[in-house]
């Protein structure tokens, strides 16, 4: 049985703690997330507390928060400068379903190709 992520929603975005898959991000994550799923900006650790009165003031302010704790990042984030390519290359696309399917606490799909 998976366990789902632990999920904070705000408008348009929401923070998802993970701490199942340690032994694929090397520890608990805390991802914060825009409603599209197209970005996934992972801090190593427990962030929910931190975000909380964050997530009423919006994305932004939690993207703030993000920036301030870069040197937490996890090496599968999304980099803040990160644009996808303009081809969508399948690679990058099944990478991308991979990366959805973690943050919902799902098996991914394309298990062989992990980032």
């Amino acid at each position: 049985m998976i366990t789902p992520n632990s999920i904070q929603n705000g408008n348009g975005f929401y923070i998802s703690y993970n701490s199942v898959d340690t032994r694929l991000y090397g520890s608990d994550t805390t991802a914060l997330v825009d409603n599209n799923m197209t970005t996934f900006f992972i801090l190593n650790g427990d962030h929910r507390e931190a975000y909380k009165p964050l997530i009423p003031k919006g994305f932004e302010a939690c993207l703030e928060y993000f920036k301030e704790n870069q040197h937490l990042m996890n090496k599968y984030s999304d980099k803040l400068k990160l644009k996808p390519p303009h081809d969508q290359s399948q690679k990058y696309i099944r990478e991308r379903h991979n990366r959805q399917a973690l943050t919902m606490g799902q098996n991914p799909p394309y298990p062989d190709e992990l980032f």
